[in-house]
């Protein structure tokens, strides 16, 4: 791919191709209208097909440019997995007494500059993505840190601070499990969002998928219905 601004946001979808299986569909089980739950939030099937279609809608340009082609359902499953986590990290962060957490704001503005390049009409639908990852991220760090300090650790970097925070939200999620529509071939386990088949899992943040050198099989995506790839 080309280098653009964009690049470390769209990096992440290609990531998640990498560790999801590009088949396979379940016949949903929950209830209707909901593409997963979480505690007492709904994530639903009208606001996942609307975020996936403007995130595969903003980045049309730059795969056209980059010959490249993403199954749908891979899409579809990141941003079902995304959301849904951050549904978790919202009720997480309140039972803290978080209102934002720390570094959110700038980290917001970060993703803002990377997306510029983006197509006005889509480019809102893929921050809204890009946004709730990167909450649940700031989140558990807070959360993380406030663990430490009452153990009486003080002096604990980010990295060690984000890792008591996956612990914290992979409790709270022990206790509140997430309920996914098998439909998305996606699961929620250890605080991330796994290919319901082979328990592989990949990162929430698109910083950590960014340097991926693997690339999706092209000749596979292509041979899909138009409505079931994007790019």
């Amino acid at each position: 791919m080309s280098s653009s601004p964009t690049r470390p946001i769209l990096a992440a979808v290609v990531g998640v191709v990498v560790a999801l299986s590009l088949s396979g569909c379940g016949t949903s089980a929950a209830q209707a209208g909901a593409a997963a739950t979480v505690g007492d939030q709904t994530v639903t099937t009208s606001e996942v097909n609307r975020l996936t279609e403007g995130y595969c809608a903003a980045f049309a340009p730059q795969f056209k440019s980059d010959g490249t082609v993403l199954p749908m359902q891979v899409v579809r499953g990141y941003v079902v997995g995304t959301m849904t986590v951050n549904a978790a990290a919202q009720q997480l962060a309140e039972s803290y007494g978080i209102d934002e957490p720390e570094g959110y704001s700038q980290t917001v503005k970060d993703l803002e500059n990377q997306a510029a390049g983006l197509p006005d009409a889509h480019r809102s639908q893929v921050l809204e993505v890009e946004n709730a990852g990167a909450y649940t991220s700031a989140v558990q760090t807070q959360v993380g840190g406030m663990l430490l300090a009452d153990e009486g650790t003080t002096d604990a970097d980010d990295a060690t601070k984000a890792s008591r925070g996956r612990e914290a939200l992979e409790l709270w999620l022990g206790e509140h499990p997430a309920d996914v529509n098998p439909r998305y071939g996606i699961q929620i386990t250890n605080g991330s969002f796994t290919d319901a088949d082979n328990d592989t899992s990949f990162p929430l943040s698109p910083n950590a998928v960014a340097a991926t050198k693997t690339q999706p099989d092209q000749a596979y995506a292509a041979t899909l219905p138009s409505s079931q790839r994007c790019g």
